[in-house]
């Protein structure tokens, strides 16, 4: 590769005749004599002219590629006088780190005509015109590009120095990255070279230190370890592997079924390792896509291998449950080329054997360090499916790692949880027992040892997953939460540390209070687990903090409503002008509680705190404020907005006419009783009528309210609680109630239409005489009734009095059979949700004020108990 013309004129304009000589043996910096057997020697040359005068780089030793400047062994000199600013550094030592190796190389790398050029920044990665239109095609790349390019190539592998594997898979993926730019296997030396001189000089310039041979060794060292890995990838790339391996999956899908693959898949798997045939369970046509799918992998591996590594982590990982292991990668290896002989027939010749060994040796190297890293005796243990295997696992663990084994198993940057794969796969026995060693307290000479702030750091959802898939577990969690004293005090009473930081939640980390463990809990928990202490400790700590404040305040405050309502309302002649203020004032106090609600209801809308509610009787989820999640809320909601309306439009303003019609007709009445004073005559239809049994239904809405208080009293509150939870029984025979007496007084009305003195001659007046009926409420005469109209009634009868409403006595009195055995259960559930949801509505200030106090972490031993809550509990 040469580099531009332009550049090369530069370079002998600014230099000389004096710069060949100060080479000497060296590297040539023209691209003419780029690739020589000369570019190894010893010194390189600099011909850009610094700060304050013309000082050249020299080697500072004999056979060296380092670089240092007269200028620098003063303090000054080329680097100090590009540093600037402490901003630009980085910058300017990108630049010149390309600059230098462009000189080296004689790559054109910023594509702009020049090598080494005199740009000293670029603040955008552009392509800058003029050069030549070879030039312009190496690269699309500005010089701070480039030098970020470089920069990420020595970062990556000094923080990844540790980690072998995982460098040379990050150096693949960085080869294939510099293939595309023009780079070639023939350049990693000589790029080598330039960045030990880059190095050296601002060794010096930083360091005021020389680059030594102890440096040089490092570095032959360093560099010779990255020049093999991407040699590697780059050389395969030049010999054309991605086109051939393409090329012959091209050719064996041309020529091969899915299926005839597939079996001669299998065939090669059972000649070669038949022990690997219990892995492949599923149906063979299943199983054939996924060889298509594993194939289409490896092709992809050798187009783009960044891709493949992110996918085959995750395939690694999977196959460590499936039982494969690292020893068995060779054998599978084996199976693959016999497979692509067998495939590709005559057509696999020794170019298409280095492509795919290319290919293999990359994904197998990858796939056998992923499972040889994730496999230990935990996840033996968990494929094997022992438990006796799992515990003599971990007791073989070191006591300050067992907690590590437990949550995690690494495979470089992927990490998976050996607890949520027992959980996930079905194995309750095992992640019971997982469960109960990680919250097992454990203390040698130097330290207490505690999974818990191991096991809420990788599992934070833990508790979501559990109620979902297995909610059993949760009593075995909060044990674990639980220490309890062996000595006795007081005659009846142990001590209790409660640990309960994570389950409480941070409002900080969650503005949705039903977001928090707890609030997950409430709402997806069973109602068994709410009896254990520490889930009625952490209610506790909210009821008596800001709960029961909060909630008799609100229930005051509809408290005061009703009294309101129930003076101006019932107490006084709702349409006696002279009350009119006080009907307003209720009104207004209503609207402001309704204006209050839907400011509460949008604010949710807006954090996010909206959630689905299953309809009882069509089952469809709605999404809604979680204010409205509780039918008591929403009933509140309607209430109060009837009330202001009713409560504002005050009939001696808006109804005059009205009013005045309605008190002409009732002394029109008592004139002509001669009696006492009539009370108003209002027509049925009028808006006083309507205004009248909107204050009805508001009477009974607001005293229905009033069952609220019932939280303030366990029995009442698993009472109230069991009678929401059987309403969504009721409703649904109600419904079906309903359905057939729709159907049978529309059969009674067409056959009873022309007898006019029959109760069931219109559809509303059938509808009407069989409700009655059904509930005994002054039922109907049935002597007009025909023949065929008492069998429909008594098919009715039949269904509905003696079928449905004995199928709802009898589904009713099982569940409340059933409901009275968690009666404590139900009646903390209630207050926890009414805790909750006042939580939701103050401030995260308010809701976490004084936590610190006494959820502080766990640092040290002797910070240890003062994570926790500890309470003395009478002994059972």
């Amino acid at each position: 590769m040469q580099a531009g013309s332009a550049g090369t004129k530069q370079d002998e304009q600014k230099t000389g005749d004096d710069d060949e000589d100060s080479a000497g043996p060296g590297v040539r910096t023209t691209g003419s004599n780029f690739g020589d057997a000369g570019a190894g020697g010893a010194a390189l040359a600099s011909s850009r002219p610094t700060g304050g005068g013309a000082g050249s780089v020299m080697s500072s030793r004999p056979g060296g590629a380092g670089l240092m400047t007269a200028g620098a062994r003063q303090g000054g000199g080329l680097m100090s006088s590009r540093m600037g600013a402490p901003g630009s550094q980085k910058r300017s030592a990108l630049m010149t780190m390309v600059d230098v190796i462009e000189r080296v190389t004689g790559l054109d790398l910023d594509g702009d005509g020049t090598v080494g050029g005199d740009i000293l920044a670029e603040e955008d990665d552009v392509d800058f015109g003029g050069g030549s239109a070879a030039a312009a095609k190496k690269t699309k790349f500005s010089r701070l590009s480039w030098g970020l390019e470089i920069w990420d190539l020595l970062r990556c592998c000094i923080e990844l120095m540790y980690e072998p594997e995982l460098q040379k898979q990050r150096l693949t993926v960085i080869a294939a990255r510099f293939f595309s730019y023009g780079c070639k296997a023939s350049h990693l030396k000589t790029i080598g070279m330039g960045l030990q001189g880059v190095l050296g000089e601002l060794l010096i310039v930083h360091t005021k230190t020389p680059w030594s041979s102890a440096e040089s060794t490092a570095w032959d060292w360093f560099w010779g370890h990255i020049e093999t890995s991407m040699r590697w990838t780059i050389e395969a790339y030049e010999a054309g592997v991605a086109e051939t391996v393409r090329k012959d999956w091209k050719a064996i899908q041309s020529s091969h079924t899915d299926e005839e693959f597939g079996t001669i898949f299998f065939s090669e798997i059972k000649a070669v390792a038949p022990d690997f045939l219990r892995l492949f369970v599923r149906p063979k046509k299943l199983q054939y896509s996924t060889f298509i799918d594993q194939m289409d992998m490896f092709v992809g591996f050798s187009t783009g291998p960044e891709a493949f590594y992110d996918q085959i982590k995750s395939l690694a990982i999977r196959h460590i449950k499936y039982g494969v292991t690292a020893q068995m990668v060779k054998h599978y290896g084996t199976v693959i080329k016999n497979v692509l002989k067998r495939s590709l027939g005559d057509q696999y010749n020794e170019e298409s054997q280095k492509a795919w060994d290319y290919v293999w040796t990359g994904v197998s190297r990858c796939v056998a360090d992923c499972l040889s890293v994730g496999s230990n005796l935990v996840t033996v243990a968990l494929v094997a499916g022992e438990v006796e295997e799992l515990e003599r696992a971990l007791s073989l663990a070191p006591r300050g790692q067992r907690a590590d084994w437990i949550t995690r198993v690494q495979i470089h940057d992927s990490v998976v949880s050996p607890l949520y794969w027992a959980v996930r796969d079905g194995k309750l026995d095992m992640a019971r027992v997982m469960i109960k060693d990680l919250l097992a307290l454990r203390a040698d000479r130097e330290a207490y040892y505690f999974g818990y702030d191991q096991l809420w750091a990788v599992h934070p959802d833990i508790v979501a997953v559990l109620c979902k898939i297995c909610p059993d577990l949760l009593e075995d969690l909060f044990d674990g939460m639980m220490w309890h004293s062996a000595v006795v005090e007081e005659g009846d009473k142990v001590r209790v540390n409660y640990y309960l930081r994570e389950l409480y939640g941070d409002p900080e980390v969650f503005p949705d209070t039903w977001g928090t463990p707890f609030g997950v809990l409430a709402l997806k928990g069973p109602t068994s687990v709410f009896v254990h202490p520490l889930v009625s400790k952490v209610l506790d700590i909210k009821w008596r903090r800001f709960g029961m404040k909060w909630f008799l305040v609100l229930e005051g405050w509809y408290t005061l409503v009703l009294i309101a309502f129930e003076v101006a309302f019932v107490g006084y002649e709702q349409h006696d002008c002279s009350m009119t203020g006080l009907r307003l004032g209720v009104g207004a106090l209503a609207a402001a509680t309704f204006a209050g609600q839907a400011l509460l209801i949008i604010g949710q809308i807006r954090a996010g705190q909206v959630g689905p509610v299953r309809l009882p009787i069509v089952g469809w989820n709605l999404s809604l404020p979680r204010w409205m999640h509780k039918q008591w809320n929403c009933l509140r909601l309607v209430s109060m907005g009837i009330l202001a309306f009713i409560g504002l439009y005050d009939p001696c303003t808006f109804l005059n006419s009205e009013l005045e019609k309605a008190k002409s007709l009732a002394d029109v009445l008592s004139n002509s009783s001669s009696g006492p004073s009539a009370p108003l005559v209002i027509a049925s239809g009028t808006t006083l009528s309507n205004i009248d049994v909107a204050c009805a239904v508001v009477a009974v809405l607001l005293w229905f309210g009033t069952f609220q208080f019932c939280t303030l009293a366990h029995r009442l509150s698993a009472f109230m609680f069991t009678v929401g939870t059987l309403v969504s029984d009721v409703s649904r025979v109600i419904a079906v109630m309903a359905l057939l007496t729709l159907g049978f007084g529309t059969s009674m009305a067409r056959l009873q239409q022309h007898i006019p003195d029959s109760p069931f001659s219109t559809f509303e007046g059938a509808v009407y005489s069989l409700l009655r009926r059904t509930l005994q409420l002054d039922p109907p005469h049935m002597d007009s009734v025909s023949g065929f109209g008492w069998l429909f009634f008594l098919l009715y009868a039949f269904l509905v009095t003696i079928g449905m409403l004995n199928i709802l006595i009898a589904q009713l009195t099982q569940n409340v059979q059933n409901l009275a055995q968690l009666t404590a259960s139900y009646a903390i559930l209630h207050r926890v949700h009414v805790t909750l949801e006042v939580e939701s509505m103050l401030s995260q200030r308010y809701s976490c004020i004084d936590l610190n106090l006494f959820l502080m972490p766990c640092r040290s031993v002797e910070t240890f108990v003062l994570c926790c809550i500890s309470f003395t509990l009478p002994r059972h």
